[in-house]
Order: structure tokens, then sequence, then C-alpha cells
């Protein structure tokens, strides 16, 4: 059932790009800063979730400390991190062509086409 579930907003999400492609001239690359915005948002909205011990290992206090280590990290200063920048930016980068790819195939064909595409 949880898994079910996880897969509603994305059916939503999908339909509702789908209709907009269909309906109204929207560019690829605005829907996607759109999409990403609300992620973000999103994000935000459900981030305390994390700080439930039985899900989270985190508490309000190590959060500031814990996203500067990430940072940090990330520009390769800290044990381990040496060279953490690259797989991070060719995930990102690997990550965004391939949303917008999916994007493009949804524009010109549907959602049911870019679901076989990314099976």
């Amino acid at each position: 059932i949880l898994y079910f579930s996880a897969t509603i907003p994305t059916a939503i999400s999908s339909v509702y790009k789908e209709y907009t492609f269909k309906n109204k001239l929207v560019n690829v690359f605005y829907l996607q800063a759109w999409v990403s915005l609300y992620q973000f948002c999103g994000s935000v909205v459900v981030f305390p979730i994390n700080l439930v011990p039985v899900i989270g290992s985190l508490t309000l206090t190590e959060v500031p400390q814990n996203l500067w280590d990430g940072l940090l990290c990330f520009l390769g200063n800290g044990p381990d991190c040496q060279g953490a920048m690259v797989p991070v930016i060719g995930y990102t980068l690997s990550n965004l062509t391939f949303n917008l790819f999916s994007l493009f195939v949804m524009k010109e064909l549907s959602s049911a086409v870019m679901y076989i595409q990314n099976a």
C-alpha cells in the first residue's frame, strides 16, 4: 500500500503535465523550473518528518551543522571528501538531462510513451 500510494503524486503530475502540453504553449525548460521550485517547497514542508526519532537520526539543533559539513565535503574539505563534487555534479547533470528528455517525449507524444521509455 505504501509503494502504491507513492506513485499517486507522480501519476497526477504526469497527467497535469500532459494536459498542460496539449492545451497550452509551454516551454519544457519553463515547466522544469516550476517543477523544481515545487519540489523544493515540498521538501521544506516534509523536512520535519526527518526529525522524528523513529524515522530520522537528526535533531533540530544538529541540522545547521550537518548542512555545513555537507557543503564542506562537497567542496572537498574533510576526511573522505576528496573529489566529492564530481559525482554530485555528474548525478545532477544526468538527472536534469533525463528529466528534460522525458518532458520532451511527453510533450511530443504522451505520458504513456514516457513511462515506456523510462522502463
